[in-house]
């Protein structure tokens, strides 16, 4: 559905006219957008990823730069060597990665570890120039900037950007049993979305694609 569809759905399910209601458009744009912000942030069910070119005696790559800017949470990090060799890294806490940097300071090496933190994503060694980094990450929605524009997120939960609209709307008319009905249906579809979602660890039979994802430099 687009934006205009999920919009009329919520109408025809609050109990109000198609125009010259007690909500204007606006209103449920507005409703709508927040609806797909907080089932993403929910579900983490966006998943790309992105790649960066290492540069010499640097062990951080900034998060907060590139296409990556919108990520979430990261899911995982791989080191390319060259075309063919590649290697998952370990997600570690701040203490033990520090602990490593301690053994590996000062040296060009393959990393084996990071961690994030504050939006920087930093590596257990520092890797030699122009190798290939490739993160996977969790990703905030493309914002609904039309009528005509549609949600990110699966089209089989669409309808829960309906139920999360009515559920607002119907606790902003104080109609509390109503408002009751569709938090719940829309709890359910999270739980659903939760279900199904790509666990962490299976990207690697993409490894080798390149038609996802877009490459910057940091």
């Amino acid at each position: 559905m687009d934006r205009s569809t999920i919009r009329s759905e919520a109408r025809r399910q609050v109990g109000e006219p198609t125009s010259g209601g007690r909500w204007a458009d606006a209103n449920y744009n507005s409703a709508i957008e927040r609806a797909q912000e907080d089932f993403v942030l929910r579900t983490l069910c966006i998943k790309t990823y992105a790649e960066c070119t290492t540069t010499a005696d640097t062990a951080e790559i900034d998060l907060g730069e590139g296409s990556i800017a919108n990520f979430i949470k990261v899911a995982e990090v791989w080191y390319f060597d060259s075309t063919t060799d590649y290697s998952k890294l370990v997600n570690v806490s701040r203490d033990t990665l520090s602990m490593m940097q301690d053994e590996f300071r000062g040296v060009d090496a393959i990393p084996t570890a990071y961690c994030v933190e504050d939006r920087v994503l930093e590596f257990d060694t520092e890797p030699e120039a122009d190798k290939t980094i490739r993160i996977y990450y969790y990703k905030k929605p493309t914002a609904l900037s039309a009528d005509a524009s549609e949600p990110d997120i699966d089209v089989n939960f669409h309808n829960a950007l309906v139920n999360f609209t009515c559920w607002k709307f119907k606790e902003a008319d104080e109609d509390i049993e109503s408002a009751v009905y569709f938090r719940a249906l829309y709890e359910e579809d999270i739980q659903k979305a939760l279900r199904i979602r790509e666990p962490e660890g299976e990207s690697y039979p993409h490894l080798n694609d390149d038609t996802a994802g877009v490459m910057w430099d940091v």
